[in-house]
């Protein structure tokens, strides 16, 4: 996919194509074609959003509550702590966001020459952060539904287990 033009909510804006954009279908923002002034969301900076949502995952393995999304959102653009963080060290948390940061302010900088605005960073959390909460894409779907999703989304992955042994050994 790429990347994509975000309307107010942090979604693919469909009714305003990137300003460079003359295409009829192509709904992709082409980094050095279209506006830096725009913000934007892609495949990259959610591909970096990867590794922490697996360490989040691996912390709250059989804790309850588990964060919901607005939480994982505030921690992750204001580094908002409330108690459902409370058993994890707060300086493993700070360090988890800015090394997230880091990466992700590289893919901008790299793409369109600029950091991710505050607006883009928020899009990025909600859209990666998405199914923490179970997913409310889903149209006309029960309660036990979006439970299941929820749940699924909180599994840890064997993939996932090796980047957390290497962020807590410090690779």
């Amino acid at each position: 996919m790429g990347w994509w033009k975000c309307n107010e909510h942090g979604g693919i804006d469909f009714k305003n194509k990137p300003s460079g954009n003359d295409g009829e279908s192509l709904i992709n923002a082409i980094p050095g074609r279209d506006t830096t002034e725009d913000y934007y969301n892609g495949d990259s900076p959610a591909d970096a959003m990867y590794l922490p949502i697996a360490i989040i995952k691996s912390w709250f393995i059989n804790r309850q509550p588990k964060p919901s999304k607005d939480q994982l959102v505030k921690l992750f653009t204001e580094k908002v702590t409330d108690n459902v963080f409370k058993h994890i060290d707060k300086d493993k948390l700070n360090k988890l966001v800015d090394i997230t940061w880091r990466e992700i302010d590289a893919i901008y900088n790299e793409t369109w020459g600029r950091p991710p605005y505050p607006e883009e960073k928020y899009f990025v959390c909600s859209f990666s952060f998405g199914g923490a909460d179970g997913w409310t894409d889903r149209r006309n779907s029960s309660p036990s539904e979006r439970n299941k999703d929820r749940l699924d989304w909180w599994k840890l992955r064997a993939i996932e287990e090796d980047y957390i042994k290497n962020f807590n050994e410090d690779k």
